[in-house]
């Protein structure tokens, strides 16, 4: 049981970072398509 809560946790706080990732990636690939 223990080590389905720390992957619930690692999860919690991986995903946050990942999507903070793709969002600037987004956002740079935007700026340099637009620019």
């Amino acid at each position: 049981f223990a080590w389905f809560v720390l992957f619930l946790a690692l999860v919690i706080f991986i995903t946050p970072g990942l999507l903070g990732m793709s969002a600037t990636l987004g956002f740079d690939l935007m700026d340099a398509i637009f620019s």
